[in-house]
């Protein structure tokens, strides 16, 4: 009899990650049947540059998962990130259309749709998530829903995140041509967040960092929600590639050196100049980003680092030092909800991953394992595959 798996996929410019875990509703625990790394072909920067070729890649890494878990994969939850991942904060406003004046689920939506409508570029745009910020009622803000409230005009400041149409169907459809079914698509940061933040560091302020090959997709959450999610075009790659020019060796050792072997061979300062400076280079991008939402220096719980960068020598350091934060690599993962300190070592095991290059894809398999978990961690909504191209529908499922 097959076993209830739910599959998380992570689609990376040099390798593509899957994570597979059983989902027993009779019990409270996932458990990892496997976890896949192979190389990626066709993918640039997030974005499919050759379909054929990225579709073989998935079913490459897909067979290996198979074979992992000894069943058929038929359905997966899939990430979005790279170029074309962002979030947009607009301002809608509506007047109460009642005559009694109370606020009702018409009022938000409509307010909502006002504000989807001031997103730049809206018609390029798949929105993947809402998440209300900021409701006022007269001008007074509010806390928590204001439906059933009394008043005259309803102000909502929201947060969507976006990615571009064209690119966005064009990796469902190379996925889908590997002979699986996308069931959920979710932000890149939001799945990572799952297996790598507490409520406690959501809520205080804390900047995830994701350092891929080609990019670095950053999630800024505080009060409990997500406030910025954008992407940088360099990545740990840009690293290995000024290693092979700066000590005159070949990708392959500078990859190596990167991660930390071989780096004996070579002059330590001369090394970690070379490393420091490309990761200054992203991490004062990183800060910049910061600065657009007043939050630079401002995070208590600081950075937390997952990808491949998570491997890069003294990321911590580089990074504290950068943007005067304090820094840690998001190891081991394990689904954040879960008091895992009250585990036996053998449950804790079953549901541990120490690659910190896992996140997103193990995220996913929380997600899969729990749709309505975006709604319950951040009060928003990550859209599924059903409400894909049904504009204003997706404002029914987080109403309250």
């Amino acid at each position: 009899m097959a076993r209830n798996i739910v599959t998380g996929i992570d689609l990376g410019d040099y390798a593509i990650k899957i994570v597979v875990a059983e989902h027993d509703k009779r019990e409270p625990l996932p458990r990892i049947l496997a976890v896949v790394k192979r190389e990626s072909e066709g993918f640039r920067r997030g974005i499919v540059t050759d379909k054929e070729e990225a579709t073989r890649s998935v079913r490459r890494a897909l067979m290996a998962a198979e074979k992992a878990v000894g069943q058929r994969i038929k359905k997966v939850y899939l990430s979005v990130g790279g170029a074309g991942l962002s979030s947009h904060i607009t301002d809608g406003s509506v007047m109460i259309a009642g005559g009694d004046q109370e606020v009702s689920d018409l009022d938000i939506r409509q307010a909502l749709e006002n504000a989807e409508q001031r997103i730049p570029s809206r018609s390029n745009l798949t929105i993947h998530s809402v998440y209300p910020l900021v409701h006022k009622l007269d001008g007074a803000r509010i806390q928590g829903t204001p439906k059933g409230m009394k008043g005259t005009k309803l102000e909502v400041q929201a947060l969507f995140i976006t990615s571009i149409s064209q690119s966005f169907e064009e990796m469902i459809s190379a996925v889908e041509n590997a002979g699986v079914t996308v069931l959920q698509v979710h932000p890149a940061p939001l799945a990572a967040s799952l297996v790598t933040l507490s409520k406690t560091q959501r809520v205080a302020g804390c900047v995830l960092a994701d350092i891929g090959g080609e990019t670095t997709t950053i999630g800024v959450f505080e009060e409990g929600k997500p406030y910025l999610i954008e992407n940088i075009e360099l990545g740990s790659q840009d690293v290995t590639n000024d290693l092979a020019l700066g000590l005159k060796i070949d990708l392959e050792d500078a990859e190596k050196v990167k991660r930390g072997a071989d780096s004996h061979m070579f002059a330590q300062k001369k090394l970690m100049d070379i490393i420091g400076a490309r990761m200054s280079d992203i991490f004062e991008l990183i800060e910049n980003e910061l600065k657009t939402i007043g939050r630079n220096e401002l995070l208590p719980a600081g950075i937390v680092i997952v990808g491949g960068g998570a491997y890069v020598p003294q990321v911590e350091t580089l990074a504290t030092g950068s943007l005067n934060l304090p820094a840690r690599i998001a190891s081991p993962l394990y689904p954040h909800h879960i008091k895992i300190d009250e585990l036996s070592d053998k449950e804790a095991a079953s549901i541990i991953i120490k690659d910190p290059s896992y996140a997103v894809a193990y995220g996913l398999t929380i997600f899969g394992m729990d749709p309505g978990k975006d709604d319950r961690a951040w009060g928003g909504d990550s859209l599924g595959r059903d409400t894909f191209g049904k504009a204003g529908q997706w404002f029914k499922n987080f109403l309250p």
